[in-house]
């Protein structure tokens, strides 16, 4: 449990292993340090230094859970739907709406034809920023201030897809992962979840939320009504250096799955190469 719900996150994701060097087992102890480090009791160098010295008091194979505990794999060749289908609902899981490669047949028209932004998926929930996977994603308190100071909105959860104006994608993640602070992030909203609300309401709501702040925008979308004015929308979101679109019913519920609901057209790149040497693997890739 402490290993892999998602919402348990213990800020140290950079910590070297150090082999035990004890013969002390997994116990309270180290479930209390662990809590310590979830809740944010201690961080940055003292929490390093905390989880080393626990290391090193373990035994060789109690400190290897406690590492993997920390980096969130067991290493033991199971997920959460393996672990959820011995013990049900044991892990709690965060599922968003998803998008399945287009299939020009089952696209009916006229649709909506929405930028598909090269960022990092986010979702505005309660008051702070979530992962795709349900993981907090720290540093942008400037967009969860806004959201908190709008009381009517505050009970809506915003998907959208971070970005840091001026970065291209893998800067831009990559300062917005390393969850230091980045003050000039912005969410490009595209859906609300956890609503009955119809399609286009959820959009009025997004327009309202996106004029009212300054750092969360309305994701830009048009009509198309051909397969042929839905190409056309595609290049020309290349060509402004977008990843793609995102083809999407004019009226549909948010669903917590993959689904043909929505239908992304990206740029496809295919090469020929011819393979010239191998490196034999290690452990479960042998």
């Amino acid at each position: 449990y402490y290993c892999y719900n998602p919402y348990y996150t213990y800020g140290v994701k950079q910590t070297i292993y150090v082999e035990g060097q004890g013969k002390k087992e997994f116990g309270d102890e180290e479930f209390e340090l662990l809590d310590l480090l979830r809740n944010r009791n201690l961080t940055g160098h003292a929490a390093h230094s905390e989880v080393t010295i626990a290391m090193v008091r373990l035994s060789p194979q109690a400190g290897r859970v406690f590492y993997n505990i920390l980096t969130k794999d067991m290493r033991c060749g199971i997920n959460v739907k393996t672990i959820n289908s011995v013990w049900p609902k044991l892990i709690p899981t965060f599922n968003v709406m998803l998008a399945k490669t287009v299939e020009w047949h089952r696209v009916r028209y006229p649709c909506w034809s929405s930028v598909k932004m090269d960022g990092v998926r986010a979702i505005l929930m309660d008051g702070q920023l979530l992962t795709r996977s349900g993981r907090p994603i720290l540093g942008c308190d400037h967009i969860t201030r806004e959201m908190s100071d709008l009381e009517h909105m505050g009970h809506y959860h915003v998907d959208g897809e971070l970005m840091i104006p001026g970065q291209g994608f893998d800067k831009g993640s990559g300062l917005i992962r390393s969850h230091n602070d980045t003050p000039t992030a912005e969410l490009h909203a595209f859906d609300i979840l956890g609503t009955d609300l119809c399609f286009m309401q959820r959009q009025s709501m997004l327009k309202t939320l996106s004029l009212c702040t300054d750092h969360i925008k309305l994701m830009p979308q048009q009509v198309v009504c051909s397969q042929a004015e839905a190409e056309a929308h595609f290049h020309q979101c290349l060509a402004d250096g977008e990843e793609g679109t995102i083809l999407k019913p004019q009226e549909h519920a948010y669903e917590r799955k993959r689904s043909y609901a929505w239908m992304k057209i990206k740029a496809k790149i295919t090469l020929d190469a011819e393979v010239i040497g191998f490196y034999e693997g290690e452990e479960r890739l042998t």
